[in-house]
């Protein structure tokens, strides 16, 4: 499985994001932004950083 995933993992090793602890829904969003894993990445299940992840909601 690690095999399978080095791409991905080599294309975001470089990546830091601003408290990712803190809201872990910015970090998947900026990962999945990020240009370098288009290739690697169906489209993206998340909306984009600073739209909200659900209607408002949490489940």
């Amino acid at each position: 499985m690690l095999e399978e995933r080095a791409p991905l993992y080599r294309a975001t090793a470089h990546l830091r994001f601003r408290s990712p602890a803190r809201n872990p829904r910015r970090l998947a969003a900026g990962i999945l932004a990020h240009p370098a894993l288009a290739s690697l990445l169906p489209a993206p299940t998340v909306p984009p950083p600073g739209e909200p992840a659900t209607d408002g909601t949490d489940t």
